[in-house]
């Protein structure tokens, strides 16, 4: 996030995000940029529901119910286009969520949407678990944090890919 910020970078999706917590994307993005605007996406109605609960600035920040997989919504959603102005540079986070979805399910597909989507100057961070280092201690750490464990059917099915 400091990185990004330094940048220039002051808008963010944070697509897979989980229940903001304590040293999340928006208090990190405001410490480096102020004016910084955060919309989280999660596919949880519980996280968004929280979420929504514990985010004191929704002129700045918003969490919104949605599926990463299907970019033509999340990047049509009202809220997001409310806070994100694709003309301008965004970055857009994946962290810890891609290696979660299953080939059949076009995770090159979906994030090819998103890039094509952004702006010149705009970052894409990505995160994943490979299947050709120490396979069984990525599922261990993939097992024990929270999204793992929120979301065991879909790990179970996880997309672990070749580092290729």
């Amino acid at each position: 996030m400091r990185y990004l910020c330094e940048q220039g970078i002051t808008q963010f999706l944070d697509l897979g995000s989980g229940l903001p917590a304590q040293e999340n994307v928006h208090e990190v993005a405001h410490r480096h940029a102020p004016e910084a605007r955060v919309v989280y996406v999660d596919n949880d109605p519980v996280v968004a529901t929280h979420g929504r609960a514990m985010l004191a600035d929704p002129n700045r920040v918003a969490i919104v119910l949605g599926d990463i997989r299907r970019p033509e919504q999340i990047l049509s959603d009202p809220e997001v286009r409310g806070l994100l102005d694709f003309d301008r540079p965004v970055g857009v986070l994946m962290m810890f969520i891609l290696h979660l979805i299953p080939d059949e399910d076009d995770p090159q597909g979906f994030v090819a949407a998103y890039r094509d989507a952004l702006a010149s100057d705009s970052y894409l961070a990505i995160s994943h678990g490979i299947n050709d280092v120490a396979t069984e201690r990525v599922m261990q750490v993939s097992e024990f944090c929270a999204y793992g464990r929120a979301h065991s059917a879909l790990a179970g099915h996880a997309g672990y890919r070749s580092r290729a």
